[in-house]
């Protein structure tokens, strides 16, 4: 799915990864097909691609490598020398900056729950938040904004309700 937003001149693609409930995604080929054909034109200020599980060539991450797309090489290689100035990704629960190749990537809180890893275990913990991306002159930056423990529990209030809780914590 790709938007083009003819305004600000920048292309927005989104793929679905979802796979075989195991924690990993997978681009289907034709997903990546289309990518691919879809890549060949350029975008005026670039293309954002939107996935749910990160990539992972080459991580050391042990979250990415656990819950990322099993077939991330594939994809890397329609990605490497296209349009795009970003890659946003979640299904980590934290919050993480990392390149895919030289292509910004970032991973997101949860607005449900956050995880951690220590060199035992991945447990839950209550580190939730949101983020927002800004694009200036082709560059992407993610904005991270993390809820404090009132705002989590609000998360199970009707959306008026949190944004209400949003504007007297900022």
């Amino acid at each position: 799915y790709a938007v083009n937003h003819k305004d600000s001149g920048l292309r927005i693609i989104s793929l679905d990864s979802s796979y075989d409930n195991s924690g990993k995604g997978l681009i289907d080929m034709e997903q990546l097909l289309w990518l691919k054909d879809t890549l060949q034109e350029k975008a005026e200020k670039g293309s954002i691609l939107v996935l749910h599980h990160p990539p992972c060539v080459g991580t050391s991450d042990p979250m990415r490598a656990m819950h990322g797309l099993i077939n991330s090489d594939e994809l890397y290689q329609i990605v490497k020398d296209s349009d795009i100035i970003g890659i946003l990704s979640g299904h980590t629960h934290q919050v993480c900056a990392t390149l895919f190749g030289d292509i910004p990537h970032y991973t997101v809180d949860s607005t449900a729950f956050g995880v951690g890893l220590d060199d035992q275990s991945m447990y839950m913990n209550v580190s939730v938040g949101m983020a927002y991306s800004t694009v200036d002159n082709g560059v992407i930056t993610m904005n991270h904004i993390a809820f404090n423990h009132e705002i989590a529990n609000g998360m199970q209030s009707p959306l008026a309700e949190l944004m209400k809780l949003m504007e007297t914590h900022a």
